[in-house]
Order: structure tokens, then C-alpha cells, then sequence
């Protein structure tokens, strides 16, 4: 991950953080979440996202329950689960921060209102 920031001095954004294989990444060209990319590097800002994306997997696979579609109703929980585990691991590594363990790297905004800022840049 470090070799690709220091390459390109910056690292693709993806829905939930960062893609540590810039332009190689293979989820990236799937046009998913990449919620279990080994590539992903979370990002704790992009929590409530990852909240918001896991709320409406829970909502489709309630729908497709009750329409019967077993298969995809299965696969929408799977997410779900996927999700709570993103959102678990974005906990701990903001706890870490907060506690003073974990420096997070240079690339990392530090909180929602950086993350803001380089949105809007």
C-alpha cells in the first residue's frame, strides 16, 4: 500500500476507503462495494456509509423474503454480514486513533470534516 501512495502520491477512493492496488484492484472494474476486497483500506470517516449501504441490504433482503427469492434474499444477509464486519473493524481502528495506539497514515483524512474538505477540493 505504501509503495502505490508513494508511486502515485495518492490512493483511489472507494466507497468505504481506500484501494491499496491502484488501477489493479479487480473489484474496482466489477463496479462493486468492494465490502471484502483484500485491497480495501477502511476509512473510520466512511462509517455512516457503510451504515446507510448495510440498512438497505437488510431492507432488499427482507423484500426478497417475502417474494420468496430465497437465493438472493441469501445473498443480500451475506452482505449484511459483510457490512457489520466492515463497520466493526472501522469501530476498532477509530477507537485506536481516539486512544492514541494507532497514527493513522498521511492519506487517511483525520475525521468527517477533513474527509469534507477533500471531497469538496
Amino acid at each position: 500500500m505504501c509503495d502505490v501512495y508513494e508511486g502515485w502520491e495518492m490512493l483511489p477512493e472507494s466507497t468505504f476507503g481506500f484501494c491499496a492496488r491502484s488501477g489493479l484492484c479487480l473489484c474496482a472494474s466489477h463496479g462493486s462495494l468492494n465490502i471484502r476486497c483484500p485491497c480495501l483500506f477502511p476509512n473510520p470517516a466512511n462509517r455512516s456509509l457503510a451504515v446507510k449501504w448495510r440498512e438497505t441490504y437488510a431492507r432488499q433482503a427482507g423484500e426478497l423474503e417475502a417474494a420468496g427469492a430465497v437465493v438472493d434474499a441469501r445473498q443480500a444477509r451475506l452482505r449484511v454480514q459483510e457490512l457489520d464486519d466492515l463497520i466493526r473493524t472501522m469501530d476498532v481502528m477509530q477507537q485506536a486513533i481516539d486512544d492514541g495506539i494507532y497514527v493513522p497514515p498521511s492519506f487517511l483524512p483525520r475525521g468527517p470534516e477533513e474527509h469534507k474538505e477533500q471531497l469538496d477540493a
